[in-house]
């Protein structure tokens, strides 16, 4: 493993990355996977660097890292980009600043933690955060100072300050995101301009958004389970289609400023077009779990405002009818709780598979893009691929799904051989928005039916019996495999031989358990037996039949003639 200490001067192949003592990283520089960790050892400016997934950036001390140009940290879905403490820094570092003009800034899929100040902190920039995380910051996750900051589908969580801080001069625009559980208020934004759209604000130790003059918009919005709900002082205040709910002292705190709220639940109520909530049963807007989602006979289904342009395009989040849902997961927006390419389900597990049989299985991918969306390819991947199988495999490539547009494809699964790990491969979709990964497993098995060894091998012998009587043995069935056994029929060696009142059944592999049949030989005239009972089963060893010799005699019954004298 390499690494690299940003007071050294390093050159990585033909790259012009250099890192100098106590300043600059320039040039066209690209942080990989393979080179990493990369420790930061001194405040440290970035003028253009593109971080890859994968990699973790660890500071040594409290050192800032200022980012004057162009800046692009790319992560993925299971390969996130980390900016933390090294290990033994105790004195945490000064978070990623934004101070630069470029409109090429970038974080996704990024975590960032640890920081004695603020995680993110925009000076000035156009910033865009998706899929990323800022907690367990002594100050803020994100403060806003000044400049143009779009989040998407991103948490703040549990730092000790703000969640989010938004300052003159600050544009803010937050779209499915969570601000929780942090020290003081969710959001505060004194004079700044925040939107929110489809966001949840819950469980903050004060209150879920404060501003003293700024413009702030709430559409599809949760403020839930704070101190106290939303504090204006001053401004202009638009909420719609929000729930604000169970906030401790009160939901909204009347303030000198201009509050407009429609179709929206505010627990007491709220004067308003469209609005819920009036200290009755009305007011619980029946969430069923932490993230805050609907029951299906929420008050809140289809009681948002019911201009078309505002309603539900996406199931899921959305319940039930097109008019828009009230809360965060209602409206044209509520896919960005999603990726752009929305796969359900995120794993497909066939389980336990029979040796001598295929199981299909499907995998829907959904555009959740907001726009037309390409599907590159498809692929299986990884060492057991070929034991997985694409059914429906496009015939040729990009395959164009309009917006909300979905298509099903079909995952066959054909073991192998029985073994005692599953089979494990990658069902992998490339578009334009980077590509999707599907873990596919299953596990072969086969039934292994076991009898008696001694009747296996030599069989079973009736003897004589008398044509017209009977005699019966107990067959003993038990599982000896890794899959389940299922005994379906069986077939006798002539009509004198039977299984009393046989039905089809099945044994777990369970050497414990077992099954019993009734073997009957009744012989109905005088004859030899001398055949096979076949018993037809889901065990690959015997072709599906195991053959079992049955041999018997039916006697004549013996006639005797009286004398008679005459």
């Amino acid at each position: 493993m390499i690494r690299f200490n940003l007071n050294i001067l390093v050159a990585i192949s033909l790259c012009a990355i250099a890192f100098f003592g106590n300043s600059k990283v320039f040039g066209q520089n690209f942080w990989t996977a393979e080179n990493s960790p990369y420790y930061v050892n001194s405040d440290t400016i970035v003028s253009n660097l593109r971080i890859e997934a994968g990699v973790k950036v660890l500071f040594t001390n409290n050192f800032s890292f200022t980012i004057d140009g162009e800046f692009q940290a790319i992560g993925a879905q299971y390969d996130s980009i980390y900016f933390k403490p090294a290990p033994g820094n105790s004195n945490g570092w000064k978070g990623i600043t934004f101070n630069s003009l470029s409109s090429d800034l970038k974080l996704d899929f990024c975590s960032i933690s640890g920081a004695s100040t603020s995680g993110i902190i925009v000076s000035t920039g156009f910033v865009t955060i998706t899929n990323s995380v800022s907690f367990n910051n002594s100050l803020r996750g994100l403060n806003v100072t000044d400049g143009t900051v779009s989040v998407i589908n991103s948490k703040f969580e549990n730092n000790d300050s703000y969640g989010i801080y938004v300052d003159d001069n600050a544009d803010l625009t937050l779209y499915a995101t969570r601000v929780s559980d942090n020290g003081s208020y969710g959001i505060s934004s004194p004079s700044g301009n925040l939107e929110a759209y489809n966001t949840i604000i819950d469980h903050n130790t004060g209150y879920g958004v404060y501003t003293s003059d700024g413009d702030i918009t709430l559409r599809n919005v949760v403020i839930a389970d704070n101190n106290t709900g939303l504090v204006p002082q001053n401004g202009t205040i638009n909420i719609s289609n929000s729930i604000i709910y169970s906030n401790g002292a009160q939901s909204i705190v009347p303030g000198g400023t201009s509050i407009t709220v429609m179709y929206s639940d505010i627990e007491g109520g709220y004067a308003g077009t469209g609005n819920i909530g009036d200290n009755t049963a009305t007011d619980n807007p029946e969430f069923i779990n932490e993230k805050y989602e609907l029951s299906g006979d929420s008050p809140c289904i289809n009681a948002g405002n019911p201009d078309v342009i505002y309603n539900d395009q996406y199931f899921p989040p959305s319940l039930q009818g097109t008019r828009n849902d009230m809360g965060a997961y209602g409206g044209p927006d509520a896919c960005k709780w999603y990726y752009p390419l929305y796969i359900n389900p995120y794993t497909l597990n066939y389980g336990n598979v029979d040796l001598n049989e295929s199981v299909i299985d499907f995998v829907a991918i959904n555009n959740y893009s907001g726009e037309i969306l390409d599907l590159d390819s498809i692929s299986i991947a990884g060492a057991d691929n070929e034991k997985f199988s694409i059914i429906n495999i496009p015939a040729s490539y990009p395959v164009v799904l309009g917006e909300n547009e979905s298509r099903e494809f079909e995952i066959e699964f054909t073991p192998g051989i029985a073994n005692a790990s599953p089979y494990e491969a990658i069902l992998n979709f490339y578009s334009e928005n980077g590509t999707k990964a599907v873990p596919l497993e299953g596990k072969g098995v086969q039934a292994d039916i076991f009898i008696d060894p001694e009747i296996e091998e030599n069989g079973y012998d009736f003897g004589n019996i008398n044509v017209g009587d009977s005699t019966v043995f107990e067959l003993i069935i038990k599982n000896f495999g890794t899959g389940t056994l299922h005994v379906n029929d069986f077939t006798p060696p002539d009509e004198s031989v039977n299984i009393e009142n046989f039905e089809s059944f099945e044994i777990a592999p369970n050497p414990a358990l077992s099954e019993t049949l009734i073997v009957k030989f009744k012989p109905m005239r005088a004859d030899t037996l001398d055949g096979n009972l076949i018993i037809l089963s889901n065990d690959p060893q015997y072709d599906s039949l195991l053959p079992i010799v049955l041999n018997g005699i039916g006697m004549a019954p013996e006639i005797s003639a009286n004398q008679v004298e005459v």
